[in-house]
């Protein structure tokens, strides 16, 4: 990670800074857990992604992930029916993770021949299937772990900004195990593909998300959602859960699942210590007697 001292002008203090204009179109240092860009008077405290044209941030959000591993990572965006090759390198200033976003409009016939004569439409279709592909769970088709590692800090700093309650909800399949010794692995895989699918349908993409945190393990993120509805959200979903019949090759499989909820409002918090909170109900949850649902504030 690159050491720096970032004032008013950030990229001309660097060594650098005239070469990498020279070499790039947009040369910016982000925060990435707020999003917001703090160099160069075109993009000065603005939002990173509007540049994209996007409501949302970015789902694979590559500055974070560079701060999460500590590494430069590259990938390909779309603005504008344009496409961009964007270099991301970790920054670190006092105490603060930061980004430097290099961005490079590229041209797909000289660099990229799977792009030889698609219109522009089709090049931001495949861009942002490759991009996504990178934090979607490929069994269950909702985000994966890599997502909520890297979006999560950013809901948590949005939450701080807005003084907006935040829940995160952790849900595990009661006594899975049986399942695939009962029916096998393939059977397994197929239930935890339904649930996947039940909850993408139940989170309204404007609340939040769900996420595979992995094995029979989920999470769903909660924007702007307080303890008491968070509670609802979960009882909601334990009681589908508990209704469903999951039918798999002549076989009817029913389950229970177990819900922990806790939620944040206003205190600074990690992404792991609000994992780890809602991980806890959890646990609380099956040690009570499974198919029920635990939650309390953060503390």
């Amino acid at each position: 990670m690159i050491k720096m001292d970032v004032g008013q002008n950030e990229i001309q203090n660097l060594n650098t800074g005239k070469i990498l204009t020279q070499l790039f179109d947009i040369v910016r240092i982000v925060n990435p857990t707020s999003k917001c860009s703090l160099t160069s008077d075109q993009h000065k405290d603005s939002i990173c992604y509007r540049f994209w044209k996007k409501p949302y941030p970015c789902s694979n959000c590559i500055s974070q992930r560079a701060i999460n591993d500590n590494k430069s990572f590259v990938k390909l965006e779309t603005a504008a029916e344009k496409l961009f090759l964007v270099m991301v390198i970790p920054l670190r200033q006092e105490n603060k993770n930061l980004a430097l976003e290099l961005l490079k409009e590229i041209s797909p016939e000289s660099i990229f021949g799977e792009f030889c004569g698609k219109s522009p439409q089709e090049i931001s279709v495949l861009v942002n299937s490759t991009n996504n592909a990178l934090i979607t769970d490929e069994l269950t088709k909702i985000f994966n772990k890599r997502y909520i590692h890297e979006r999560l800090p950013y809901e948590i700093s949005e939450s701080i900004s807005n003084n907006k309650p935040l829940s995160v909800i952790m849900a595990d399949i009661d006594h899975f195990k049986t399942v695939n010794d009962t029916y096998g692995h393939v059977a397994g895989d197929f239930v935890l593909q339904k649930l996947g699918r039940e909850l993408a349908k139940e989170i309204n993409e404007n609340q939040g998300w769900p996420a595979r945190y992995g094995g029979e393990e989920f999470l769903i993120c909660l924007r702007d959602t307080d303890r008491e509805s968070a509670y609802n959200v979960a009882e909601k979903l334990r009681k589908v859960v508990e209704r469903k019949e999951f039918s798999y090759q002549g076989d009817i499989i029913k389950l229970t699942s177990s819900f922990g909820c806790c939620t944040v409002q206003g205190q600074k918090i990690s992404p792991d210590e609000l994992i780890n909170c809602a991980d806890k109900k959890l646990y609380q949850a099956k040690n009570s007697g499974r198919n029920r649902v635990e939650s309390s504030p953060w503390q």
